[in-house]
């Protein structure tokens, strides 16, 4: 959590050495989903934060916007918050981003909580490298599935895959996906060094994934990496 790693840094500050105010980036589409399933975790990494950016509310409307500070608000009161995303962000936001040491107090906590919670439990990762497909358009109807939970629950999805005769960049958040084809001349050597699937969630179906995207000399090569708690099963 963000106030372990906090407590921890602060072991080792002095006046040459000293943190960054932390910053906390906010999926507004999925803000709800993670405040509920990943409670305890989730709350310390935004309450902790001295800065908190809004992301993928590019297409929200400004009532929208405002209700999600609102509720960042009664989380991190203080916390100075970047509505808009944050590649559209001031160069004196970035400046105050890079240049403002954090406070070495204790982290902040849940107010009145006088009873530990229970642990959260966190996210199995799998990731594929040199990882293709066919052609685009089975890939398009497996992020369809895996979107509806066909695949276990996916919380996040994302890579650059070769599919045929063309190469797809798709990105998977909060129950949508978005598929771009890649440009052919600049993506032929990124794509072939970078080519990877990653899959973030809960009780990930890694068997079935790998009927749908495939692997280049994985037989010789053992190109699929887990996490250790994969590892485990």
């Amino acid at each position: 959590m963000l106030s372990n790693v906090i407590e921890s840094l602060n072991r080792i500050t002095y006046e040459r050495i000293q943190i960054l105010k932390p910053l906390t980036l906010v999926d507004g589409l999925s803000f709800q989903r993670y405040r509920a399933e990943y409670t305890e975790l989730y709350l310390d990494q935004i309450r902790n934060a001295s800065y908190l950016a809004i992301t993928k509310m590019e297409q929200a409307s400004a009532e929208e916007v405002q209700h999600l500070i609102g509720e960042l608000r009664k989380i991190n009161p203080s916390a100075e918050i970047c509505p808009t995303h944050y590649k559209d962000a001031e160069e004196a936001w970035w400046e105050k981003l890079l240049t403002g040491a954090a406070d070495v107090s204790k982290p902040k906590s849940e107010a009145g909580s006088s009873t530990p919670q229970a642990e959260t439990q966190l996210p199995d990762t799998f990731s594929m490298e040199k990882a293709y497909v066919d052609t685009p358009e089975p890939f398009l109807l497996f992020l369809e599935a895996l979107i509806r939970g066909h695949y276990g629950n996916i919380i996040r999805a994302k890579g650059l895959i070769p599919a045929g005769a063309c190469t797809l960049r798709f990105d998977v958040a909060d129950g949508r996906y978005s598929v771009r084809l890649e440009d052919p001349d600049s993506a032929v050597q990124e794509t072939d060094q970078n080519a990877v699937a990653v899959f973030i969630g809960h009780g990930i179906a890694k068997q079935a994934i790998r009927r749908v995207i495939h692997q280049k000399n994985i037989a010789q090569r053992g190109k699929i990496r887990f996490t250790a708690a994969a590892n485990q099963r």
